[in-house]
């Protein structure tokens, strides 16, 4: 059972070939109405595109803005996409998938992080640190705590909220299921399970299968489906709370600087 987790992890975000189209159907919408949908994706794509996606049912873009490439580095592609995302009317929000075993500490790649979407003339209220995948990690629990700490104490100099993407396993797997950040600060939950990849291996779009782990007594969004194509687009399936956020109103929730070029992005829990 935990080779087939560990499997999955390693492919949540590999988003290969397209698979069957995944529209948000009428049927889902009148079953799910305490749920809106999000996409979360790191293939560069144009406004038209996220405009697609809105308009297919997928109200919020969850935007890879760090890679693990290397040592580690900022993901243009994911700049150009917050943009182009916000420009289609969708609620965004910006994750970073670390570099763990790379010689620069958590700290330092917030930083690389934050300084880029603040020189592309984006606010940041909150960043999804990626945990998971623990072949990436290295087996030293010890030392990814702390590369997590540093990154969560850079945040909140900063005055930026932060979430995870993790589940129970990964969690356990990467920290040994620490719980320590809940001493320190607020720390919001985008956990995943899903059965494989594509429409067929779906978990239910609902929280209902959410178990308390790592501190997490409850979560915020879900990731229940990998490698789905819409628009041209590749991405992965969420649901998050509906009374969260009016995501369909993102232009008066995202703020918008004096010079009409500047727009903050993270408001969906903060």
């Amino acid at each position: 059972m935990k080779s087939i987790f560990c499997l999955v992890a390693v492919v949540a975000f590999a988003l290969a070939a397209p698979v069957e189209q995944n529209v948000v159907s009428e049927d889902e919408s009148q079953e799910l109405a305490a749920f809106n949908y999000a996409a979360d994706l790191f293939d560069a794509a144009s406004t038209n595109a996220f405009s697609c996606l809105r308009q297919s049912g997928y109200a919020t873009a969850f935007l890879r803005v760090y890679k693990p490439d290397g040592s580690g580095q900022v993901d243009q592609n994911g700049i150009t996409n917050v943009r182009n995302a916000y420009n289609a009317n969708m609620g965004v929000e910006v994750y970073h998938t670390p570099a763990p075993q790379a010689n620069k500490p958590g700290g330092n790649q917030f930083d690389e992080t934050y300084t880029a979407l603040r020189n592309a003339g984006i606010n940041v209220r909150t960043i999804w640190l990626q945990v998971t995948s623990p072949v990436n990690w290295g087996s030293n629990q010890q030392f990814n705590i702390n590369f997590i700490s540093q990154f969560l104490s850079r945040a909140k100099n900063y005055n930026v909220n932060i979430g995870i993407y993790t589940n129970w396993y990964d969690w356990s797997q990467i920290t040994g299921s620490w719980s320590g950040w809940t001493s320190s600060q607020l720390v919001s939950l985008w956990y995943w399970n899903a059965y494989g990849v594509g429409p067929q291996a779906e978990s239910p779009a609902d929280f209902q299968d959410f178990r308390s782990f790592g501190g997490w007594t409850q979560a915020s969004v879900k990731q229940f489906g990998l490698q789905s194509n819409v628009c041209g687009v590749n991405f992965n399936r969420n649901v998050y709370p509906s009374g969260t956020y009016a995501a369909n109103k993102a232009r008066s929730v995202a703020v918008v600087a004096s010079t009409g070029n500047e727009i903050t992005v993270g408001n969906l829990f903060a």
